[in-house]
């Protein structure tokens, strides 16, 4: 591969076209756009939460609450609330 800095366009660059170009597909639930994934500490999440409660219909407001919350950040995209009823 290319020096990153001789690079004619960036990773970030690249991704941002990339979902850009690929604009909203229907009949998927999740679609993630990543970039620096396979580097050290690498996983592709910048940031994981974990919610628990007894209650479903409580832990579903709450994940839909968070993932609501988040999308107020410009920079935040990609954000999957991980909800699936019936899931435990």
């Amino acid at each position: 591969m290319t020096d990153p800095d001789t690079r004619p366009v960036s990773t970030q660059n690249f991704i941002e076209r990339w979902r850009e170009k690929t604009g909203p597909i229907s009949g998927i639930k999740t679609i993630r756009f990543l970039n620096n994934a396979g580097g050290p500490g690498g996983d592709g999440n910048a940031l994981t939460v974990e919610l628990s409660h007894r209650n479903m219909e409580v832990l579903e407001a709450a994940s839909q609450a968070l993932a609501a919350a988040l999308e107020t950040y410009p920079m935040v995209r990609d954000i999957d609330n991980g909800f699936t009823p019936g899931k435990p």
